[in-house]
């Protein structure tokens, strides 16, 4: 039997081969009409054309003498291998089309409201292989998942400043994809979600300010969960960026970045919180002379413990816990030099 060697690696798929070829082609229309001095429509449609062929291997243990001294040692007793004479063969196709209308209704001056109702999907590629699911079937194979979001918004212009408010309604289909890092969990789950996404800006003489904020209230529809809401889905994600000019010429800036996210479910088990995190990060420009400038910069400055996402669910009392996370990367400080010439 024919097998390739692999490192064993507990939190990937290192002990498996690709080898797929995906090829879309996907021709649209987009319009933009000015149907009155007040309103403006625009529409597009795309039709998208996939085709998959090829092959993948998963992995198997077995004991390999590695260091070929005659003797299987204790960790040669269970190695993790790709066995490339055993691949599944992967054929089919998918097909979808994708469509927007959006309206922007002039009200007066700087002062307008839009809608768009949109529809489009995604093909999931390498996350449905290992899924035991019927690769040469079109039909079977589950490659799409559809969204469809409706939104409807207000925006205000000011002498400093600007104010865009959006409603918004959504609803997802995901279809039977592996999580990437955890193969053994399928997802299969149909979402529904509404919010509101605040943004705007103001500027005081040297002094400017941008923020947004967005509040989601999302809902599994589908499957053991069914009412919970879905993992990694804060309700609220927020930014808040202050920023000064200074100098004879304002040549000179410092400022400020706070992004942020209230508290987050693990899983869909809604079991384990993430604790919600504010990252501050901060800038300084100087111009030395009239060609070189100075740069500092410093992300996440007070080193705060930001976990986006983590493969476990819960923890279990009365035993050991090991919790695979991602942590957003600690403090770091750059300067930089930059001449014009």
């Amino acid at each position: 039997m024919d097998y390739t060697l692999m490192v064993r690696h507990s939190g990937g798929n290192l002990a498996r081969n690709y080898d797929t070829q995906y090829n879309v082609s996907a021709p649209y229309v987009n319009v933009a009409l000015e149907a009155s001095e007040k309103l403006n429509i625009d529409a597009s449609i795309r039709f998208d054309m996939g085709k998959v062929d090829g092959t993948f291997t998963g992995g198997t243990e077995s004991a390999v003498d590695i260091n070929n001294d005659g003797v299987i040692s204790a960790p040669e007793q269970n190695v993790f291998s790709v066995n490339n004479a055993a691949p599944t063969t992967v054929d089919y196709d998918y097909d979808y089309v994708s469509y927007s209308l959006g309206l922007n209704y002039k009200l007066q001056d700087r002062q307008a409201v839009f809608a768009r109702y949109s529809r489009g999907a995604a093909a999931k590629a390498d996350r449905i292989l290992f899924s035991g699911l019927d690769y040469q079937n079109s039909d079977r194979i589950n490659a799409l998942d559809f969204l469809n979001q409706a939104e409807i918004g207000y925006k205000q212009g000011f002498d400093n400043g600007a104010i865009y408010v959006t409603g918004f309604y959504s609803k997802t289909t995901e279809q039977a994809g592996f999580e990437a890092t955890n193969p053994d969990l399928i997802i299969d789950n149909d979402y529904q979600s509404f919010g509101v996404e605040v943004e705007g800006s103001y500027r005081i003489n040297d002094l400017s300010v941008r923020g947004a904020v967005t509040y989601t209230n999302a809902t599994l529809e589908s499957g053991d969960n069914e009412g919970n809401a879905p993992r990694r889905q804060p309700d609220f994600i927020y930014n808040l960026i202050p920023s000064y000019n200074f100098g004879a010429d304002k040549q000179n800036s410092l400022g400020l970045s706070f992004i942020g996210q209230t508290k987050a479910y693990a899983q869909d088990t809604n079991e384990l919180i993430m604790p919600g995190f504010v990252i501050v990060n901060g800038f300084v420009n100087v111009g030395i002379t009239k060609d070189l400038n100075a740069n500092l910069s410093a992300n996440n400055l007070f080193d705060t413990l930001g976990i986006t996402e983590s493969e476990e669910g819960s923890i279990v009392e009365g035993q050991t816990n090991f919790l695979r996370a991602r942590a957003l990367p600690g403090r770091s400080i750059s300067l930089g030099l930059q001449y014009n010439f």
